[in-house]
């Protein structure tokens, strides 16, 4: 009996912190358990504002398209609170989407809040990233 092997689905992860990392690796062992034959290219900018992350994003997702092949989707974490502090800025994430085949995934509570929420006693807080940083 002969097998039929299809090919992945390439899907681009565009991700602020090695932090957004992690749970990208779990989606991806979690389509390797499920069958779902997907390969997450995950990218970490390293920093910056929501901005900058997804001019970073944008930059990878059309170098490694070329250099490679085309994406099946392109995704790009960000942390909610991140995002609305920008745009007050006047760094609308949003802006440096257009005309791109990216979706942006507000993650709420941001990845740090998330983390404060597994200790005793914080299960129910809502944090921003900052504070965390801040007061932790």
């Amino acid at each position: 009996m002969q097998q039929s092997f299809s090919k992945r689905k390439r899907i681009f992860i565009g991700a602020e912190r090695e932090g957004e990392r992690s749970p990208a690796k779990w989606i991806n062992q979690l389509c390797d358990c499920t069958g779902l034959r997907a390969h997450l290219d995950i990218r970490v900018c390293g920093g910056g504002d929501s901005l900058a992350v997804v001019a970073f994003s944008v930059k990878e997702y059309r170098k490694r398209s070329k250099e490679y092949r085309k994406y099946s989707s392109g995704l790009i974490l960000l942390d909610e609170d991140c995002i609305e502090e920008n745009r007050q800025r006047g760094r609308d994430p949003f802006a440096g989407l257009a005309g791109e085949d990216l979706n942006l995934i507000r993650l709420f509570p941001n990845l740090e809040g998330l983390g404060l929420r597994l200790h005793p006693g914080c299960e129910n807080r809502s944090v921003s990233a900052q504070a965390v940083k801040q007061n932790f």
